[in-house]
């Protein structure tokens, strides 16, 4: 009987703030609204912008899930219809 595949869950979040600088870029200057920094979403988050980065890289395994919702709330504060889908992936081990 074949193993099972194990896959894993990864925080999205650098890709989604890359893919709205791109559609922010693109617009006319006076249509453009800023895009956060993981920096900024950390500290609305009450975390170290350091633990962020780990989060992010994957050297933190555990996610409170109040960091996530710190994050969309802020996105969708700043006009952004941020979804569960554009903070977190998953993808399956090879």
């Amino acid at each position: 009987m074949e193993a099972e595949k194990q896959g894993y869950i990864f925080l999205r979040l650098p890709i989604y703030l890359e893919e709205l600088r791109q559609v922010e870029g693109s617009k006319p200057k006076a249509e453009q609204r800023p895009v956060p920094t993981m920096k900024q979403l950390a500290l609305v988050a009450g975390i170290h912008p350091v633990t962020m980065s780990r989060l992010v890289r994957g050297r933190i395994v555990a996610l409170n899930l109040q960091i996530g919702a710190s994050s969309i709330a802020e996105m969708r504060q700043q006009g952004f219809d941020m979804q569960l889908s554009d903070l977190l992936g998953y993808t399956e081990r090879g």
